[in-house]
């Protein structure tokens, strides 16, 4: 390693340690959130199962994501590069001014796209739709047109997590999906009761409001006064960056809507059982994935605007690193124990045999892809901190290109695991790209290769953990590639012991092969319950743990 990297390592690694217990708030609160969403997500199968209503419904939330993604991704991704650096040089009256800004072209625009989506229901169902028909068709429309108000008020949350996350405040955003979860959750008790998706649909709208609304507080920060200063230079910079950030948080959607295009020609129920499949998946992107990437952002972006590039290119090292610490035990427990995990989260009421082994399969194919996806969306933050929006742009058409090809080809052979599988691939060509244009630019700028992180410690410790697996579903007569017929307990007990037994082979593995990543997450975990040590023992727990620390490796 070169003299200059080791010189800015102090620093740095301080700033991760500091971002380590914002991190480590906001798991603890997206792991609420997630369990609350799982149990709604539970709940609507248990009343709707598989069925058209299901697919109505899921089609019509797709509509409004995809109106709200024509703006949606630039309020975070061009907004927390711009604030965040003035936030850090303290000029309180031109953060104030962006961020107002901000807030008002995101409600006017979005008003406007509610609008016209009201209006075009009809034509976007069928687009999007195609093999919707009779009832299912209209039932989506009436659907949509219910949902249209959540566009406006997913852009109001948008913009207050972005105002919040760039003053490194993660709380009031890591809270907003508890009350969203609580209240559709009661909206679908109503609608089991009482008949009808429509009170879903209606308390769905009413849990994004809720969203926005538990993050208020962030007016105490700006104040509020009417205006928009579009020639103010720091928001043209947003506005310069925004047209191809919404390209790619589109080409995500556009990804969506290419799955739901091919599901919705399949058999009854594919999109539902697509739908419950990408929860099981999205569960663990948001609970380990998306603390980091949160907390990092806007640090990426600080040091950017500072000029203080190696601390960046350390950052980025880090940040892949604890990805691939997490994620890649992660996808092989959900690939491997796709069918225990879908019978025990969804099988119960109207959610059916079939319908596990269905959607179980489109958890393995998805969970193929997971560290890629990982590691692609860090990569793709860190072009944004430089201020570069053309290579996620570039990268994004390229892999829209791949998943629509290749979607082509499998669907007619594997049916609705194509889909999954499909995606899976395409995530691993646009990280493998990015990585390596990440890598190049940084070696062009100062010499040294340090996007580059270490994986095969966690590779060789996540292959002692499968082992553990298939010795524990042996042991327990857990079958991992077809259904088990034992009580919902029974399940839980076993798969509880699975992944304890076969999380704690990976824990000491890890630790075996010195792994950087174990030891910072220790000590982290150290540094947090210092806290609540008498004053002594607190001090001689943190000096020791500063003893121990391995001194860092060349990259």
């Amino acid at each position: 390693m070169s003299e200059s990297v080791q010189k800015h390592e102090g620093p740095s690694s301080q700033a991760i340690e500091r971002l380590s217990k914002p991190a480590i708030w906001i798991f603890g609160a997206t792991i609420l959130g997630r369990m609350l969403g799982f149990v709604r997500e539970s709940t609507l199968a248990a009343f709707f199962g598989v069925g058209p209503e299901v697919d109505a419904f899921i089609m019509a939330q797709t509509v409004t994501y995809i109106l709200f993604s024509f703006l949606g991704p630039a309020i975070g991704t061009a907004g927390i590069p711009v604030l965040s650096v003035l936030h850090a040089d303290r000029r309180v009256e031109a953060f104030r001014n962006v961020s107002l800004s901000l807030l008002h072209v995101v409600v006017i625009v979005l008003v406007g796209f509610t609008l016209v989506g009201y209006s075009m229901a009809p034509l976007l169902i069928h687009t999007i739709a195609p093999g919707f028909t009779g009832h299912q068709a209209e039932l989506a429309i009436h659907l949509t047109r219910m949902m249209m108000p959540v566009t406006i008020f997913l852009g109001l949350a948008g913009w207050a997590t972005t105002v919040l996350q760039s003053q490194n405040k993660f709380g009031y955003s890591a809270l907003s999906n508890i009350p969203n979860n609580a209240v559709v959750i009661a909206g679908m008790f109503a609608a089991g009761f009482l008949g009808g998706i429509e009170w879903v649909t209606v308390c769905y709208v009413l849990g994004v409001a809720a969203q926005f609304l538990i993050q208020l507080p962030v007016f105490k920060t700006t104040g509020y006064k009417w205006f928009i200063h579009l020639k103010d230079k720091d928001f043209k910079k947003i506005i310069t960056m925004a047209p191809s950030t919404i390209a790619t948080g589109m080409g995500g959607q556009i990804n969506v809507i290419v799955d739901r295009f091919f599901s919705s020609g399949l058999a009854v129920g594919s999109v539902a059982a697509l739908g419950y499949g990408q929860r099981i998946f999205s569960l663990f992107v948001g609970v380990v994935q998306m603390p980091i990437l949160v907390v990092l952002f806007p640090k990426l972006s600080e040091k950017v605007g500072l000029g203080k590039e190696e601390e960046f290119m350390h950052l980025i090292r880090k940040g892949l690193g604890i990805l691939s610490f997490f994620m890649l035990p992660i996808a092989a427990i959900l690939v491997l124990m796709a069918i225990p995990i879908t019978q025990f989260l969804y099988e119960r009421g109207a959610f059916n045999q079939t319908a596990t082994l269905i959607t179980a399969s489109i958890v393995c194919f998805y969970s193929i892809g997971l560290p890629f996806l990982s590691w692609k969306e860090f990569i793709l933050r860190s072009f944004y901190a430089m201020k570069d929006s053309r290579t996620p742009v570039l990268n994004t058409t390229m892999q829209i290109g791949i998943n629509v090809t290749l979607n082509s080809i499998s669907v007619p052979i594997f049916g609705i695991k194509g889909l999954a599988l499909s995606t899976a691939i395409s995530e691993m060509v646009s990280f493998f790209v990015l990585y390596n244009v990440l890598r190049r630019r940084m070696y062009k700028k100062t010499g040294v290769k340090a996007a580059h992180f270490p994986v095969w410690k966690s590779l060789v410790s996540v292959g002692a953990m499968v082992a553990v697996i298939f010795g524990m579903s042996n042991l327990l007569d857990l079958h991992l590639f077809d259904r088990t017929v034992q009580s919902s307990f029974a399940l839980a007990l076993d798969l509880g012991l699975i992944v304890i037994a076969s999380g704690l082979a990976y824990l000491v593995i890890s630790f075996v092969l010195k792994s950087d990543e174990l030891q910072f997450c220790l000590k982290t975990a150290l540094h947090m319950g210092s806290k609540f040590l008498p004053s002594k023992l607190s001090g001689y727990v943190m000096a020791k743990a500063r003893m121990n620390r391995v001194p860092k490796r060349n990259m």
